[in-house]
């Protein structure tokens, strides 16, 4: 089988792939693929749990039932116009708003509030060391 530096120029060259040279680059691009979204989730699950540390007062069942209602209020609502933007709006920075675009770009998909609930009995909140969001 070629090696990745041979598969690539295989490709950039233009010339036809032989089915081994096809299926490697299918199994490279599923890989990638597959880190991509475990690298967006990531992101998604970390701008979630700042965003809990905006409600420390809630219990975390409460807090995962604000944050789903917050994130799908924000999805239906403002995220039409904010999605396309490469960076969190200004107005955003310092506001839970922030960090539920930071989620929303990182996975443009709310998440059930039993996903956020468990995410939230995973990682407590740090009363107190709110992370930025810029």
């Amino acid at each position: 089988m070629a090696g990745l530096a041979d598969l690539a120029e295989a490709i950039r060259s233009g010339r036809q792939l032989s089915p081994d040279q096809a299926a490697r680059a299918a199994d490279i691009l599923d890989a990638a693929a597959v880190g991509d979204r475990r690298a967006a989730l990531a992101s998604r699950d970390r701008a979630l749990l700042d965003a809990g540390e905006f409600l420390p007062s809630l219990t975390s069942h409460a807090r995962a039932a604000a944050l789903h209602s917050e994130l799908t209020r924000y999805q239906t609502s403002a995220w039409s116009r904010d999605r396309i933007l490469d960076n969190c709006p200004t107005r955003y920075v310092g506001t839970i708003r922030a960090n539920l675009w930071h989620a929303l770009k990182a996975n443009d998909a709310v998440p059930s509030a039993r996903t956020i609930r468990r995410l939230l009995a995973i990682s407590p909140p740090v009363y107190g060391q709110r992370a930025s969001s810029g």
